[in-house]
């Protein structure tokens, strides 16, 4: 009957608002669980990732990726930290 439809509509919205605020403090926890990653691979990869595409760009190889992973060999010892485990979050 339509009191019972109106009941279970509520009930839905609810379900539906928990739903989603579990979700949003889940994605905070992550954002905040994940800014420390994201910090290490921006001071240590992304320059460097930037530079080998750069030249990748200039030089269109036959191999970009082959040409690109070898790049990155050259460049490893450029890492300014390469064990995460000493990286000052």
């Amino acid at each position: 009957d339509k009191k019972e439809k109106i009941i279970r509509n509520i009930q839905n919205e609810d379900y539906v608002m928990k739903k989603e605020n579990e979700q949003n403090e889940e994605r905070e926890i992550l954002d905040k669980k994940s800014l420390a990653l994201r910090k290490y691979l921006d001071v240590n990869l992304v320059p460097i990732l930037s530079e080998g595409i750069a030249e990748l760009l200039e030089s269109f190889p036959k191999d970009p990726v082959d040409m690109l992973a070898e790049f990155l060999f050259r460049n490893s010892l450029k890492v300014p930290n390469p064990d995460p485990s000493t990286f000052d979050f």
